[in-house]
């Protein structure tokens, strides 16, 4: 393997680990930052009452538990109504959500994500969640929990995993294809092929970064800094 193969192997080996630690790591700050308002559970229906943040992200997450039915066919999914009251009966918001499976799992969870900031009402609020259909068997049991994320916009809670899947495992190999030829030719032995490396790395890490920002989780520099380098 001559010198160029060695360097482009070494940057694409680099930016992999560094694309997939990056999104392990970001993974792991949004749950830890998560904060459990209230919940509760109860058979077909749950309501819930909370003192909303002043600004946010409030996800309603929902776990359903069903006893499966194996010989269930057709489409398998649970049928939620979900809707927000301020305390004087007002509704601020309200949605049906379909939950769809692939099998006939005996636990279903997600979650539907609001702006509260975005929403104007007396408080306590109080969200009620009713399951109107599972497809997949019988109902058992419905839990229910309010959260919030300071850090987070409603839009990154449905695109951010897959984006930065995607860009930690295939940005690499892009990158490599992309670089000049003439720059891999004359940057690829000695201090200038460290430069090299070092100079990519930086840009990509970067990238990240912003692509973090565009996404919508909000981190500063220096936090994403020490999450990556494990700095406390």
């Amino acid at each position: 393997m001559d010198a160029e193969a060695k360097t482009l192997l070494t940057i694409m080996l680099l930016l992999l680990v560094i694309g997939i630690w990056d999104a392990l790591a970001i993974a792991y700050y949004v749950g830890s930052s998560m904060h459990v308002l209230a919940g509760d559970e109860g058979f077909n229906s749950v309501c819930v009452s909370f003192n909303p943040p002043k600004s946010s992200t409030l996800l309603i997450s929902y776990e359903i538990f069903v006893e499966p039915n194996p010989s269930a066919i057709g489409d398998k999914y649970a049928r939620l109504k979900i809707i927000l009251y301020d305390s004087t009966g007002n509704i601020l918001w309200a949605d049906e959500v379909y939950k769809g499976v692939k099998t006939t799992v005996s636990v279903a969870s997600d979650s539907v994500a609001i702006d509260i900031g975005s929403i104007n009402g007396l408080t306590p609020y109080r969200t009620c969640v009713v399951v109107d259909k599972v497809t997949w068997g019988t109902l058992e049991k419905l839990r229910v929990e309010i959260k919030y994320n300071p850090y987070l916009e409603p839009r990154a809670c449905s695109i951010w995993p897959l984006v930065e899947i995607f860009t930690a495992i295939f940005l690499p190999f892009l990158i490599i294809i992309a670089l000049p030829k003439t720059l891999t030719t004359r940057y690829c032995k000695g201090r200038k092929a460290l430069l090299l490396v070092l100079a990519i790395v930086i840009l990509y890490i970067m990238f990240r970064y912003t692509l973090h920002q565009i996404l919508g989780i909000h981190i500063n520099l220096l936090d994403y800094i020490k999450i990556l380098f494990f700095i406390e």
